[in-house]
């Protein structure tokens, strides 16, 4: 049960490496996933698989990048990106018509850009390359590592939540074939 104290809510936990498991194991899984989406809708994933040491390897890059001068940063700001990728510094962006303080750098899956035509889908502007700082060649192969792997982990969630509300596993799947992306 969703408990709230202090400001803090505490979520359930579900270990996706039940899912994997056999017989009364994943039923019983798939019986308790069923529940916490019914009853909570969102939960903290453990058993993902997910190398730990990808994960800090990750968070110390990403600290490193927000070190770098403003200028390196600048280097790849948002604006000269037409797939809306790169970085944005504070006060660059607006949320619920005020301005937001936070930086951040985008990144989406890396890609050839999609030609535009009057008939193109919107969303297709997103696809193309992502825009990395030259003074962090690390950056791209540890965030498109990590990100391959959140990919892995997310289809895997979508399959056992496919399979806790009594569907087929892939019912999912033109969500995420032959890219999580927006297929429509």
């Amino acid at each position: 049960m969703t408990q709230i104290s202090a400001g803090i809510i505490n979520l359930p936990e579900v270990d996706l490496s039940g899912f994997h498991a056999s017989g009364r194991d994943r039923a019983a899984f798939l019986a308790d996933l069923r529940q916490i989406l019914h009853d909570h809708g969102f939960f903290y994933l453990t058993g993902h698989g997910v190398d730990s040491k990808l994960i800090a390897d990750v968070l110390r890059a990403s600290k490193r990048f927000f070190t770098l001068p403003q200028e390196e940063k600048l280097a790849i700001e948002m604006v000269r990106s037409p797939h809306f990728r790169g970085y944005t510094p504070p006060g660059g962006e607006y949320t619920r018509g005020q301005r937001d303080w936070r930086e951040q750098i985008d990144i989406n899956t890396e890609a050839e850009p999609v030609a535009i035509t009057p008939d193109t889908p919107p969303w297709k502007r997103l696809i193309g390359p992502n825009q990395w700082p030259a003074s962090q060649p690390e950056l791209k192969p540890l965030l498109l590592a990590y990100q391959a792997e959140a990919t892995r982990v997310a289809i895997e969630v979508l399959k056992a939540i496919a399979a806790a509300l009594g569907q087929d596993e892939t019912v999912f799947r033109e969500v995420y074939t032959p890219l999580p992306r927006t297929s429509c």
